[in-house]
Order: structure tokens, then sequence, then C-alpha cells
């Protein structure tokens, strides 16, 4: 069985003690909030679980990648460019139930843009395009904001 450790967002303290730490039981070795500061007890073979936001995650990730931690990544509220990114499910018991698996690991590349992971799009000047992809969460949301595109452009 793996060694895994849970990293979470400590605004959504809540979800996590009622949803995911019950949900992996005793397959959780240790959890953390998160913080800009990775502590150490985190080694070489653990499966480290995020629970965080894009900018979290971001941050997160730099340190990651440069200490080859194993990632598994839960769907956050505000994770929305990781999402789909990664391509991950926005269902948290189906992801938590795949983690638990056991599969295969997959290496993924990260992009990255001045030294920060990239998740889903980068836009090099303003865009005026009325196909831009929009990550808004509801549809009237993507109209009206393809509608200001539009009125942008005059």
């Amino acid at each position: 069985m793996k060694s895994r450790i849970l990293i979470y967002d400590s605004k959504e303290e809540d979800q996590v003690q009622k949803s995911i730490v019950p949900a992996f039981g005793a397959n959780l070795k240790s959890i953390f909030p998160f913080s800009n500061l990775i502590n150490e007890e985190i080694q070489e073979g653990d499966q480290v679980i995020t629970f965080l936001s894009d900018e979290q995650l971001k941050s997160f990730l730099i340190v990651a990648l440069d200490r080859g931690f194993e990632l598994a990544l839960l769907p956050h509220p505000k994770m929305i460019h990781g999402i789909k990114g990664f391509g991950i499910k926005s269902d948290l018991e189906e992801n938590i139930d795949y983690i638990l698996l056991d599969e295969k690991v997959a290496k993924v590349d990260v992009l990255e843009a001045n030294g920060v992971p990239v998740f889903n799009t980068i836009l090099i000047g303003e865009s005026l395009s009325l196909m831009s992809g929009s990550v808004a969460r509801f549809g009237w949301q993507r109209f009206w904001q393809r509608l200001s595109y539009f009125f942008k452009l005059f």
C-alpha cells in the first residue's frame, strides 16, 4: 500500500474533514494544510494528494516538480483551469475511488511560462476573439463574456 499524504486548502477544512479524510480512511499517512513551506516529512515514494485551488496548485507544483513527488489531484471548487488542463473529473468521490485503485502512475509534462506552471491556456496580449474559450461554469456567464468581447471590438 502506498504512503499517502493529503495537502489541502485550509479554507476548505470542513469539506476535507467531512468528505475526503473519511473516504481515504487508513490510507492516509498524514494531512497538512497548504502553506508555501512544504514539510520535510514528505519523502520520495510518498503519494501526495492535493485539494488545492489553481493558485495554490501552481505554487505547490514548482516544489513538487523539483522534488519529484508523485501527485494525485482532487477537484477543488476553485481549481477551474487545473481540472480542464489535467483532465480531472469534477466528481470528488469518483476521483478518490480512482486514486485508491492504486493504478500505474502516468508522467505528465507541465508547461511553464516565466517559471509558473500553465494549466489550461496561455494568452499573450488581449484577446478580442468571440471564439475564445471561457472558463465560466455556467452558460449564461459564457454568453455575457462573449457579448462583452464583441462590444470591445468597436
